[in-house]
């Protein structure tokens, strides 16, 4: 039992809520009943708890005003000082008065009201000041050291962080698995959310010991015990998927109120991430793991976020898989065209020309598959060649020869917006359909911009751009974010510091160009128009052109062997145009 100098603390207290009553221990050093038949749970503490006696009384502050009643109404939770301490020993002590709930486990009805109110008020209650909480709080007795985020990405990754730091060191498996979590599965997933941060009890499971029943008196649900903090409302629901004792009817009824979160298909994989914190924390608490735990963390999927078939050649640049391997392949192609390569000098322009029979080459396959209508193997030839105009360095545009220049840049213009006209008709153009869609869009816009005589297709291009990408959600640029984090974080160590140099030196140079002023979108041009109509860009006449001058003007080599690639020239035939055979 308490001291007496407690008690009258205790008393004190009691009666600033009722006046004139007087109260005794009921059964329990921790239960006290006052004369009126109210009861009271009390405790003391010594000086070295009272972080977690401060962290207790915010969270229930935190959920009273959330939703009053739903936790034990605290009324007191102070240290008791000079002025009001029977004696010296006794200074410093933490005292502490609730509402006290007998409680019975929790059933059906209740759980439905709980979730209701759960919905409805705890977790529709949101944070001005962002992810977090003011102070620490305690999942147990295990520190949450909290303080403030601006996303729920950078909140829960600080948690996860804090046990993994927290783990015996004879768990090097989990630690490595944990940071791998941290680094990739964590800013997949919660990178895209977008959501407010709202009020957690922190701490919800309902077998044996749990902090979850039914009010005896009132037959209401009770939540107490917390270990509050403002994040994700799908955080407080997995653990009750871990311990179970929660009615079937619980989650239905959450649902039907507060929706999962988009995206909707990715609701188990948060929940299983939400549930690694508490079984990383029982690790913590007891010095080895749930039987759970290894097989949560270990399985874990590393998700991704980048789409299937699709990957990055630079931090700005995401294209399929297939568009990156033809890219591969012209350059291929192209080197095998460079003298420079092979210590040569055939003449000036020789390279040029090499380089635009790829290109000729490539453009007759596309308009083969445009003839026959095969719009998608069209579109993933056409991506490739783009990526190929724009990051490959080729410079066949400053060959000699302008006519054919402008030509070879009208068939591609007409290409390209013939099949994206196609793919509307059918409406696939999207980047549902092509997640690499504004990819090709903005390097083509680029690399018409960049032409001396363009069709200028590239203001169709950026009408497009401006329909589909104008309005760009918050959940779609964190998307892209995550995407480009992904595949950072899966490159070799000396590519990522080169990756991340090559971004901090982009929005370097974009400070230096813009200043304060927002940087303007590739797709923003009062001459934009997506016009379906415009006969200028009609394949079929571009391309009648082209051939006629390619008919009176064929590109072949003017010396050396009939053939553009030198790997096909003989060792006597590359002879005479060798560096090393010149007179210098």
């Amino acid at each position: 039992m308490p001291s007496r100098t407690v008690d009258s603390i205790i008393a004190r207290i009691i009666e600033k809520y009722e006046p004139g009553a007087t109260v005794s221990y009921a059964n329990s050093s921790t239960r006290v009943r006052s004369s009126s038949g109210k009861e009271y749970f009390v405790k003391t503490g010594m000086p070295g708890e009272k972080e977690q006696f401060i962290a207790e009384a915010e969270c229930l502050k935190a959920i009273h005003t959330a939703a009053p009643g739903l936790a034990p109404r605290l009324l007191e939770c102070s240290v008791v000082s000079k002025e009001i301490a029977d004696n010296e020993r006794d200074v410093g002590k933490l005292v502490w008065v609730s509402e006290y709930k007998s409680m019975g486990s929790l059933t059906d009805g209740p759980a439905r009201i709980l979730a209701k109110r759960l919905a409805g008020e705890l977790h529709a209650y949101k944070s001005t000041k962002g992810f977090g909480f003011s102070v620490p709080t305690f999942c147990g007795p295990t520190r949450q050291d909290n303080g403030w985020y601006d996303s729920w990405e950078k909140c829960y990754d600080a948690l996860i962080a804090g046990l993994l730091a927290k783990l015996p060191s004879r768990y090097t498996e989990l630690h490595s698995k944990g940071e791998e979590i941290r680094k990739r599965v964590i800013p997949a997933l919660l990178g895209p959310l977008v959501i407010q941060p709202v009020l957690l009890h922190g701490d919800l499971w309902v077998e044996q010991s749990g902090n979850v029943g039914t009010d005896s008196k009132s037959g209401e649900p009770v939540i107490f015990d917390p270990s509050s903090y403002f994040g994700h409302n799908e955080a407080d629901l997995a653990l009750s998927r871990i311990f179970g004792g929660f009615p079937s009817s619980f989650l239905s009824t959450y649902h039907q109120i507060m929706p999962k979160s988009e995206p909707a298909e990715q609701y188990e994989l948060r929940s299983d991430l939400y549930q690694l914190y508490h079984y990383l924390n029982h690790t913590v608490l007891f010095g080895h793991p749930y039987p759970q735990t290894k097989s949560c963390i270990l399985t874990m999927p590393t998700a991704s976020v980048i789409p299937d078939g699709y990957t990055f050649m630079n931090p700005f640049t995401m294209v399929s898989t297939n568009a990156a391997n033809r890219f591969d392949e012209l350059v291929e192609k192209m080197d095998n065209r460079n003298p420079d390569c092979f210590d040569m000098y055939i003449y000036n322009d020789y390279f040029n020309y090499g380089t635009l029979d790829i290109v000729d080459k490539e453009l007759s396959t596309i308009h083969t598959k445009i003839i026959k209508k095969k719009w998608d193997e069209a579109y993933a030839l056409l991506e490739g060649l783009t990526a190929f105009f724009d990051l490959s360095g080729c410079s066949w545009p400053m060959i000699d020869d302008g006519e054919q220049t402008e030509l070879t840049d009208r068939v591609y213009g007409a290409s390209l917006v013939t099949v994206l006209r196609a793919l509307k008709k059918e409406n696939r153009l999207s980047p549902e359909h092509f997640p690499s869609l504004e990819t090709i869009l903005k390097l083509a816009t680029e690399w018409s911009k960049g032409m001396p005589q363009s069709l200028d297709y590239h203001t169709v291009l950026q009408g497009i751009g401006k329909r589909l990408f104008k309005d760009k959600s918050a959940e779609t640029l964190a998307l892209e974010k995550a995407r480009v984090e992904e595949w950072i974080d899966g490159l070799p160590k000396e590519d990522r510091k080169r990756v991340r140099e090559m971004i901090k030196e982009q929005k370097e140079e974009d400070k230096e160009l813009y200043g304060k002023n927002k940087k303007k979108e590739w797709w923003d041009n009062d001459r934009a128009w997506e016009d379906d109509d415009d006969t200028d860009l009609t394949l079929s006449r571009v391309w009648k052109d082209y051939k006629a001058h390619l008919r009176e003007y064929p590109n072949v080599p003017m010396r050396g062997p009939m053939v553009w690639d030198i790997n096909d020239w003989t060792e006597v035939e590359k002879a005479p145009f060798l560096f090393s055979n010149m007179d210098v």
